[in-house]
């Protein structure tokens, strides 16, 4: 799912620094799968004496999110969820290194995405939709963002600056620019209406790691903020990385609503209105990440282009069966939005002189979901 690049390795200076906070020279490296957050590498660290991992987290001017990452963290473990430990730290100006707990390699993604049981799923996802719950149900005594209506919005602008203008090249002739502003107007003021409280803010299956004793690792919390309740919900059961289709998407929202929203958030939304209101968070987080991908493959992350044909096969079923979104994936994804994608990977990398990965990248564009669908056994 997550390309690796095995000549990658930390700094001198990083590795001398873990020996020494380790107590030994015998240690091997290894990288771990690309990170969407650059100048952010990690890679287990292993102890040849006592066979013993750990995480080593390195990243460059990156210190503020990670003295946020570590409070966190601290804050976490306090309330009883299972964050990584923190170990050692060096914090400067520029860089950062930390070791943490190694949660070892298997995320609830590559549980889902190997044959199983349908009762072992079912209880997956039901302990996931409780750490949910949990996450969002405790005190945090770190002051955390409002996700607001101008992050929002700004964050749904990142599909037309990075997608539409920088990758598609597309003109106000080869798509609707005032439909697509009245959508995303349309999707912000909706979601103004829903309660808010604490959220993880990327609460998805390759962010939660399988540990013994059915317990879940939680990862990447740095970003948690104050938002809608449902947008962990959203994050978690319309990813693109998993397809679940239509039918239990809506059985766990129903579910989790009855289940773990209080009284008082009842009386501001009735199930069916969280129910469709869940289905635009999940449209404004796909638009958002459509943007981010888009960045992150012209910072030279290129595999990530690979993950729009699925958002936009996401999105097409959130929005099929809403009056005002319906128009949406066809806006962004029409045939001919389709061969400007084709042409626009084409010539960034044939501009950067990697033509090689350009068969790869383009493997995806006639997906009609994403091939981990779940095979059921018995």
């Amino acid at each position: 799912m997550f390309p690796i690049n095995h000549s990658q390795k930390p700094t001198e200076p990083c590795i001398s620094w873990v020996k020494n906070k380790l107590g030994t020279g015998k240690i091997s490296i290894q990288p771990l799968p690309e990170h969407a957050h650059n100048q952010k590498n990690l890679y287990t660290i292993t102890n040849s004496s006592t066979e013993k991992s750990y995480l080593l987290i390195e990243t460059v001017d990156n210190t503020e999110a990670c003295l946020k990452f570590i409070a966190l963290a601290k804050q976490l473990k306090k309330n009883d969820i299972l964050a990584p430990s923190i170990y050692f730290q060096q914090i400067s100006k520029n860089r950062c290194w930390i070791i943490t707990t190694h949660f070892g390699y298997e995320t609830a993604l590559d549980w889902l995405s190997k044959p199983h049981k349908a009762d072992q799923r079912k209880q997956l996802i039901n302990h996931c939709l409780y750490e949910i719950y949990r996450f969002q149900n405790q005190k945090i005594d770190y002051p955390v963002s409002n996700y607001n209506s101008l992050n929002r919005l700004a964050h749904m602008n990142l599909a037309d600056e990075f997608f539409i203008q920088k990758l598609l090249k597309a003109t106000n002739t080869e798509y609707n620019k005032e439909a697509l502003a009245f959508i995303k107007q349309h999707i912000n003021e909706q979601i103004e209406k829903i309660p808010t409280g604490l959220i993880h803010f990327d609460f998805h299956s390759a962010n939660l790691m399988l540990l013994p004793k059915r317990t879940l690792g939680i990862l990447d919390f740095q970003d948690m903020a104050i938002g809608p309740i449902n947008y962990d919900l959203a994050s978690l059961l319309t990813d693109h990385y998993y397809h679940h289709d239509e039918q239990e998407i809506n059985q766990y929202i129903q579910q989790y609503y009855q289940k773990h929203l209080t009284n008082e958030q009842k009386k501001s939304l009735n199930e069916a209105t969280f129910k469709e209101s869940t289905m635009l968070v999940a449209v404004q987080r796909h638009l958002k990440n459509i943007g981010i991908f888009t960045r992150l493959f012209f910072n030279n992350k290129y595999h990530y282009i690979k993950h729009i044909p699925n958002m936009m096969h996401r999105l097409e079923h959130l929005c099929q069966n809403h009056h005002t979104l319906k128009y949406l994936p066809n806006i962004l994804w029409s045939k001919k939005m389709k061969n400007l994608y084709i042409n626009g990977i084409t010539q960034h990398c044939t501009e950067q002189n990697c033509e090689n990965i350009i068969d790869d990248l383009l493997t995806t564009v006639h997906t009609q979901k994403p091939k981990n669908t779940y095979i059921e056994t018995t």
